[in-house]
């Protein structure tokens, strides 16, 4: 989580009942879309500074922190791989894979990507930008994206969040504040809740939470 009770936007990781605290940075800038890795070793986090916007990862045991120079002018939020070797992360422009090191960035799409995470299946899911739907890319041939969902209208390009039996988003009209879920095998968009208008933040997407 982020939180600026020492003053500044750092990363502070918790136990589920938000009583053990701990803080991870002591970067006093703003910090934003932190992501955990897949097996729980790292936190992928964006840095802004005053005239920059940095990608970050650092490992939560050792707490060793780690900038990597990407060469992107700007970083939107992070996503994983399946093995946690590398991640993805959008210029703002189009979608780029970055090797958890910081040495290798390969730039994946070329025809806009916002924001991207990879399944199972070997693909990369991706949006590109508010009211453009979602795409699907095979890694293993990263010239051939077709799109996934023509008749979803997200809000925000982080709006979403995949699982492999829907899509769950965002569906936002006005003032109508609703979280909606894409079936995979019906093909049938399904409303969960409608809730106040601003009862959460279109921008700042969200998290699926498996059944433990």
């Amino acid at each position: 989580m982020i939180s600026n009770e020492s003053g500044f936007d750092e990363l502070w990781i918790s136990g589920l009942d938000g009583i053990k605290k701990q803080k991870l940075t002591q970067l006093k800038q703003t910090i934003k879309n932190p992501v955990w890795s897949h097996d729980g070793k790292h936190i992928a986090f964006i840095v802004n500074t005053v005239d920059s916007n940095e990608l970050y990862v650092i490992n939560v045991q050792t707490q060793n922190l780690k900038r990597l120079d990407t060469g992107l002018v700007f970083h939107n939020k992070p996503s994983w791989s399946g093995d946690n070797q590398t991640i993805y992360v959008s210029d703002n422009t189009n979608l780029h894979q970055v090797s958890v090191n910081g040495e290798q960035v390969k730039q994946l799409t070329q025809n806009g990507g916002n924001y991207g995470v990879e399944t199972s299946a070997g693909e990369l899911i991706y949006s590109k930008g508010r009211g453009k739907g979602l795409w699907r890319l095979p890694l293993i041939a990263p010239t051939q994206e077709r799109k996934l969902l023509a008749d979803i209208k997200l809000p925000s390009s982080t709006g979403w969040q995949y699982t492999d039996k829907g899509i769950y988003y965002f569906n936002v009209k006005g003032n109508d504040y609703r979280l909606s879920f894409y079936n995979f095998e019906t093909q049938v968009h399904k409303d969960i809740i409608r809730v106040p208008e601003r009862s959460f933040s279109r921008t700042r997407g969200m998290t699926y939470v498996r059944k433990r």
